[in-house]
């Protein structure tokens, strides 16, 4: 699967998709650093839906094995599609949010303090927001379920 994410990323969209799914579903700790290489990798789609964003998906999926891997993204990560990592640390920030929990909202404070773009600033800050409301609440919050299918 692995091998196939990698082959795919150069155009087979619908490989690359059904990769990153199964990748997730198996919980493949070993793909987290090829999952992260792609955060702001968006085949065919566009958009801020976790349907445009399957390798945010795959790291939700994965979970907070995820986490540490996904902190260097945010801390110091920069993109290897884009010249802007605006996108690229957005995604990041979205998959500890729908990851959640204590390590993810620790992560995020860390990253709040040390963060220069006002705009992911902001998104932090609503993001610990979201995360400490859930943990009070006694639950997470979860990515809807979305099943992408090629037309």
């Amino acid at each position: 699967m692995i091998q196939l994410l990698n082959d795919s990323s150069d155009g087979d969209d619908t490989g690359f998709y059904l990769a990153v799914d199964v990748l997730g579903i198996l919980k493949a700790v070993e793909a987290v650093d090829l999952l992260v290489k792609y955060l702001d990798y968006q085949p065919g789609f566009t958009g801020t839906s976790l349907l445009s964003k399957p390798a945010v998906r795959g790291l939700i999926q994965i979970g907070e094995a995820a986490i540490p891997r996904i902190t260097e993204a945010l801390m110091s990560g920069k993109s290897v599609l884009h010249e802007d990592d605006y996108w690229f640390r957005y995604n990041a920030r979205t998959a500890l949010l729908h990851i959640g929990g204590v390590q993810a909202q620790e992560t995020l404070k860390r990253v709040y303090d040390v963060e220069k773009d006002e705009r992911l600033r902001g998104w932090v800050e609503r993001t610990i927001s979201e995360i400490n409301r859930a943990n009070r609440d006694d639950h997470r919050p979860r990515p809807a379920e979305i099943k992408w299918s090629p037309s």
